[in-house]
């Protein structure tokens, strides 16, 4: 049964994983379509990826900073997407460097650590950790 639903994930999804890893490796920001409730149309939401992994449910989600566009919840905010659910990605020429918290912002910081959303991370964002802004940055609470 987890063999056919893994395959069924695969066939049904709409957004290629390869375009989800260039947005994590080159640090492009992303308009993503996602719909939040089955029977729904999907929205826009500009966000910045930073891990790519599997739900504790088995779905693959990605975890990222939305920056604006539609949803439910707050926003700006740390959300997960489950990639059965966007119906389109479109990666921009806008490119980040430093994770959000050093944006001057409230955002929590990324927990580089690893993700308990996840059961297991296929790609996540890496930092430079020899840059100035990484070593003067201020202890932030991780999000999980």
């Amino acid at each position: 049964m987890k063999l056919y639903n893994l395959y069924e994930g695969l066939i049904l999804e709409h957004v290629s994983q390869d375009k989800i890893i260039a947005a994590i490796e080159d640090k492009v920001m992303a308009n993503i379509m996602y719909v939040d409730n089955e029977g729904e149309p999907p929205t826009k939401r500009y966000v910045q990826i930073y891990t790519l992994g599997v739900s504790k449910a088995g779905n693959r989600i990605i975890r990222a900073y939305q920056l604006g566009g539609g949803t439910t919840t707050v926003k700006p905010a740390w959300k997960l997407f489950r990639l059965d659910r966007m119906t389109d990605i479109q990666l921009t020429n806008m490119r980040w460097h430093k994770p959000i918290e050093m944006h001057g912002g409230t955002a929590p910081a990324f927990n580089q650590q690893g993700d308990n959303s996840m059961t297991s991370v296929i790609r996540t964002v890496t930092f430079d950790k020899e840059k100035t802004w990484f070593k003067d940055s201020k202890p932030h609470q991780p999000i999980n």
